[in-house]
């Protein structure tokens, strides 16, 4: 099950932007279990833009600096056009599983809406609500809504979920979260650095040698995967209140909201 941040990779997503060379804890959660933020991606500019005075013709003449990222491969035939947004953001990436448990153990946190998800693991375990929120749920959340998993209190500084069995499955697989079920299809992972940072960091499985190659077929359900992960995101930072003025030690946080959605 992967996290958000970065090991439990997503847990979705505390937002925690990254740069390339920085050391993250292991997979799942918002990714170290990823939560991270989404990375505006650009084109150079303008020669002019660039140059300076004395630039002159020796900067006209300069070669125009690379992009930023890899323009996608093209989508194959069969992508229905109201995935082909997602599916172009993860085209040419290949994932396979390897059950490391990397996703499932370091800093970072697994978010479940309360309806329906933490309601759908509750019955799954044969528990009343209430008694699942106590034993598996974090005691307060202040996203209206949602609750956070607990981390298994025997795993000390590893961090493992509280769901991580010994073999580094899942024991609720079937209705695992779904922030651990979309991994790594992540709107925070399409940037090609994140991605990559996740790949040396974190998870093994990123662009393995034995992964198969999308086809059609799995392209399409990858990026329905990356679609829902995106809605599942924005609902709970859109039901995140902002913080109170005046709370809390230091400058006051500079908060965009409502939240700007892309």
């Amino acid at each position: 099950m992967q996290r958000a941040v970065s090991g439990r990779a997503a847990r979705l997503v505390s937002g925690r932007q990254l740069s390339p060379g920085s050391s993250l804890p292991a997979c799942s959660r918002t990714s170290s279990r990823a939560a991270r933020l989404f990375i505006a991606r650009g084109v150079g500019g303008s020669a002019d833009a660039a140059g300076g005075d004395g630039g002159g013709d020796a900067a006209a003449g300069a070669p125009a600096p690379p992009p930023l990222s890899t323009p996608p491969p093209p989508l194959p035939a069969g992508i229905e056009p109201a995935l082909a947004p997602f599916a172009s953001q993860i085209a040419g990436r290949r994932f396979l599983c390897t059950l490391c448990g990397k996703c499932c153990t370091g800093d970072g946190n697994v978010w479940v809406s309360e309806a329906p998800e933490a309601a759908r693991i509750a019955e799954h375990l044969g528990l009343p609500l209430p008694k699942f929120y106590e034993l598996y749920c974090q005691q307060y959340s202040r996203v209206p809504g949602w609750r956070l998993l607990k981390n298994d209190p025997n795993s000390k500084e590893a961090q493992h979920c509280i769901f991580l069995a010994p073999d580094n499955s899942c024991r609720i697989h079937a209705v695992r979260p779904l922030q651990c079920s979309t991994y790594p299809w992540w709107p925070e992972l399409t940037d090609v650095s994140q991605w990559e940072i996740e790949k040396r960091e974190i998870c093994e499985g990123f662009d393995h040698p034995d992964a198969p190659e999308m086809d059609a077929p799995a392209l399409a359900a990858a990026a329905e995967q990356l679609r829902a992960a995106t809605v599942h995101d924005l609902q709970r930072k859109l039901a995140t209140p902002p913080p109170k003025k005046g709370k809390g030690k230091g400058p006051p946080l500079q908060w965009p909201w409502p939240p700007q959605v892309p």
